[in-house]
């Protein structure tokens, strides 16, 4: 998702308040481009999405996409393709509060040391549910305290200790579908 800083740097209350083209990640002071998905890419997003507001009400979340999400105080934003937020969902133009999951779709553009930045910086703030989907591979990879693990999935553990389904072998195969139809 992010790729070099572009300069110049800009302030906080610049960034807060500029709406971009695509909107950046702004990283001390830096705005990061993000990744520019594929159309696979930006159907899975909608189709993980679609899935997760499935189960909104029976465990008490709100699913977000593309929302900017403060790491940390007045320094580091970044935009997760799709997260979980306890509710009720923060007001405001930013979410201020650790998400309860964080879902990145890959894109051809992402870089994996600079992916691995932000999945840091998400860990640090306290999210455990990182989890990156692959759609031209059709490979799920999850972060864990420094390490990316790949298999499928069948659930994300949420911190109250609910158990969302997520079966992420099930979303590569609605995924194939799709893009099968499209042809």
């Amino acid at each position: 998702m992010a790729n070099a800083p572009i300069s110049p740097t800009v302030s906080v209350e610049e960034y807060l308040n500029t709406s971009y083209e695509q909107d950046m990640e702004f990283v001390d002071g830096a705005l990061i481009e993000r990744g520019m998905p594929t159309p696979a890419g930006g159907t899975l997003q909608a189709i993980i999405s679609e899935h997760l507001r499935k189960h909104r009400k029976e465990f008490h979340f709100a699913v977000i996409t593309e929302c900017r999400v403060e790491l940390v105080t007045r320094s580091r934003y970044r935009i997760p393709d799709v997260l979980l937020c306890s509710l009720p969902i923060p007001q405001g133009r930013v979410l201020d509060t650790a998400p309860l999951a964080v879902i990145e779709v890959w894109s051809p553009d992402d870089r994996i040391g600079q992916q691995m930045a932000r999945f840091r910086e998400y860990w640090t703030r306290g999210v455990r549910q990182i989890i990156v989907l692959d759609p031209e591979a059709f490979t799920t990879l999850r972060y864990e305290d420094g390490a990316l693990i790949e298999g499928a999935i069948s659930e994300l553990s949420l911190p109250d200790g609910s158990r969302v389904p997520f079966e992420t072998a099930a979303l590569f195969d609605e995924l194939r579908e799709e893009l099968k139809r499209s042809e």
